[in-house]
């Protein structure tokens, strides 16, 4: 009997042994949410109110954001571009609505009506930046929207706007 408890003993250390080493695994390599982040560029940021990360066909990478969400970067260039679009299938019926923020001060409030993207470009030092800087950039959805209610698949998530990279040019 000592002999099947020492068995089962190893044997359930051996488990733990690779549980915990698949966790740490995954929290420091290509599974981990930091490793993806840094991915879609988001490295060293703080984010919130947004789903993970998906691409399109085309190659053209972004994240819904739910009713809020919020982004801080650091500014590396004198403008910023936003690309922003929703895929809701009655857009052109009832248009999407958000606002930008930018700390706590609205930079902009945006009506989509297509589908299309939209790159949306903001002039820093107009905004009380400077290059180098911090920003908290923050979008409110005036009405999330769910897949779901429009028979288009099981996703029930709420879903505000896609969000593309946040870009920095001169």
């Amino acid at each position: 009997m000592k002999t099947r408890n020492k068995i089962l003993l190893i044997a359930g250390l051996a488990v733990l042994f690779l549980v915990y080493a698949y966790f740490n695994y995954s929290s420091a390599g290509k599974l981990s949410i930091d490793e993806k982040n840094k991915n879609f560029g988001f490295e060293n940021q703080n984010i919130s109110g947004f789903y993970g990360n998906e691409k399109l066909e085309n190659g053209f990478e972004f994240s819904w954001t739910q009713q809020e969400a919020i982004k801080r970067t650091r500014i590396e260039g004198s403008r910023m571009v936003i690309s922003v679009f929703s895929f809701k299938p009655d857009i052109e019926d009832v248009p999407v609505e958000f606002k930008i923020l930018a700390g706590e001060k609205v930079i902009d409030e945006i009506r989509l009506v297509d589908q299309n993207i939209k790159y949306l470009e903001y002039n820093i030092s107009d905004m009380g930046y400077n290059i180098g800087d911090n920003i908290r950039i923050k979008f409110i959805i005036e009405e999330p929207w769910s897949p779901s209610d429009f028979d288009e698949s099981s996703d029930t998530r709420q879903l505000g706007i896609g969000i593309g990279k946040i870009n920095f040019t001169e």
